[in-house]
């Protein structure tokens, strides 16, 4: 008979034990829940320790409604928690001693259970890792910003040293089209940088900017070409 009282009084001991690391884990429902059921058992054969538990698994769940719906600074959730934790862990230290702890919700809280190392270690390295990365960001070299092409602007008409002679540019981005004011000649023409090259007769014809205006737009267009070196091209406005 002592024997069979000693298993099962090791039996309720490992299942307490079992209990407690719900409660490190900060399974709060899952440590009052194992509770209840071992009291149910028949662990504890003690009115008084029923109801504390009842009254704790309703103190629980009217502070997890008032964080949800109402809200509550976190200072003071973790210390109702803590508070409820504890007592839960006074109940169990009754039904292992059969010494009993009066229940007291409104004792001030102890320190919050301490974590395994195992688990503090895991999260001191994942804080680390976090840090390497955010300096990793913060710190190092912007990639670099390849500068934005200019295109001049060639668009709009052109007087030349030749009067009557006219000319009519309309540029479309990096290339353009030009025509001989009151005059059928036409033909297309591309510009790199500060330079211009038309399609004339079949053939590329390169003018340079040799003049600007105040706004940074070409005046003066002029060309090496043999056949129109003699040709300069104005824009006055």
């Amino acid at each position: 008979m002592y024997v069979y009282q000693w298993q099962v009084h090791l039996q309720i001991c490992m299942k307490l034990q079992d209990i407690r690391n719900l409660i490190r884990q900060d399974d709060t429902p899952g440590a009052i829940e194992a509770l209840d059921n071992l009291v149910d058992e028949g662990a504890g054969h003690n009115q008084r320790l029923r109801n504390d538990l009842i009254i704790l698994s309703n103190r629980y769940k009217a502070l997890k409604h008032k964080e949800t719906l109402e809200g509550m600074k976190p200072d003071d959730a973790l210390r109702e928690y803590t508070l409820v934790n504890q007592a839960l862990l006074n109940l169990i230290d009754e039904m292992e001693t059969g010494k009993a702890h009066k229940l007291n919700l409104d004792a001030p809280a102890t320190l919050p259970l301490k974590e395994p190392a195992s688990k503090q270690r895991l999260l001191l390295i994942l804080g680390g890792i976090v840090v390497i990365i955010l300096l990793f960001f913060f710190f190092r070299s912007p990639e670099p910003v390849p500068p934005t092409p200019v295109v001049i602007n060639v668009d709009g008409y052109w007087q030349t040293n030749l009067p009557p002679l006219q000319y009519l540019l309309i540029q479309n981005g990096e290339s353009y089209t030009w025509q001989v004011v009151g005059a059928p000649d036409i033909g297309t023409g591309r510009i790199q940088g500060n330079t211009i090259i038309s399609q004339v007769g079949g053939r590329d014809v390169t003018s340079y900017v040799s003049a600007w205006l105040p706004d940074g737009r070409p005046s003066e267009l002029k060309s090496n070409d043999p056949q129109f070196s003699n040709l300069i091209l104005y824009r006055s406005q």
